[in-house]
């Protein structure tokens, strides 16, 4: 059941006007009233006037102010997580590709370059550890300074692994120096090459023919 109480008559009592004697309809606006269970609850009652009294404002429920703090924290720990993997973000590259992005990207990212070390030019000084050196994928050459001790398999033709990044003049500063050793693959190449040379310049030497079976 339904009823409209009159604006003149909230402040002074708590009669009920009937639906027949209201004439201006646009001071009508639902409300909401506590229902028996003490909850508020919206009902199609429409007052006049002003608020009446015993209505009280429904506050924000507990459940959306958790799922609102919850999305803040996760929208920052998405940013500072991006943040973090674009600072460790290193690129694996060649030689020819490093030159390439080089000259159109931000040099002060991270690089990790693979290549071999040009034969003859490895520079070093007895009085300060590290090396200056070339290195080469077989079409372009970058220019490394390497500042620590290199590794015993450091020589010429090794192949290495750089990482580090670009000075603004193109010279390659490495914090960090691999030199792989050569496969077992590469060295049995190698020794098989010797073997087809001419007798006489390194070949194998020739092996004896079959010992005969004594009768």
């Amino acid at each position: 059941m339904y009823a409209w109480r009159a604006a003149s008559q909230v402040a002074g009592g708590s009669g009920l006007v009937p639906l027949q004697q209201i004439t201006n309809l646009s001071s009508l606006r639902p409300a909401r009233r506590i229902d028996s269970g003490g909850t508020l609850d919206y009902h199609r009652t429409l007052f006049l006037g002003g608020r009446p009294e015993g209505l009280l404002t429904m506050p924000r429920p507990l459940s959306v102010k958790i799922a609102i703090a919850v999305a803040f924290l996760v929208a920052g720990f998405v940013v500072l997580f991006g943040v973090g993997l674009k600072g460790s973000l290193v690129y694996y590259l060649t030689v020819g590709e490093f030159l390439e992005r080089s000259g159109h990207e931000d040099l002060g990212e991270n690089y990790r370059i693979n290549g071999n070390v040009v034969p003859g030019s490895i520079q070093k000084d007895p009085r300060v550890p590290g090396a200056r050196f070339l290195m080469t994928d077989g079409a372009r050459q970058l220019a490394v300074v390497y500042g620590k001790e290199t590794p015993d398999t450091f020589v010429d033709g090794s192949e290495v692994v750089v990482e580090g990044s670009p000075r603004p003049d193109g010279i390659f500063m490495a914090s960090t120096l691999l030199a792989k050793c050569p496969s077992k693959y590469e060295a049995q190449n190698r020794k098989g090459d010797s073997y087809k040379k001419p007798a006489g310049q390194g070949g194998p030497p020739a092996s004896p023919g079959p010992v005969p079976t004594p009768r």
